[in-house]
């Protein structure tokens, strides 16, 4: 599940022409989370839309409940 959870986000960035995302494995250093996703965007409203990318990738394979810090 965390693979194809990992693949989905990476896929949903590079979508939306994310700059330069990378997931990092933080397993041996973290019991909250298997791998940190990092990306950059070119203004405020392509980091907005990213983020939208992501929830949408995320719904399309049923995981339910998503949040992002900072948005309603």
């Amino acid at each position: 599940m965390t693979k194809n959870l990992k693949k989905t986000i990476i896929n949903s960035l590079e979508d939306i022409k994310a700059v330069d995302p990378v997931a990092i494995d933080v397993t041996k250093i973290s019991s909250l989370t298997d791998y940190m996703v990092i990306a950059s965007g070119t203004s405020n409203r392509h980091k907005t839309a990213m983020s939208e990318r992501v929830i949408e990738g995320l719904k399309e394979i049923n995981i339910p409940d998503i949040k992002i810090e900072g948005q309603g």
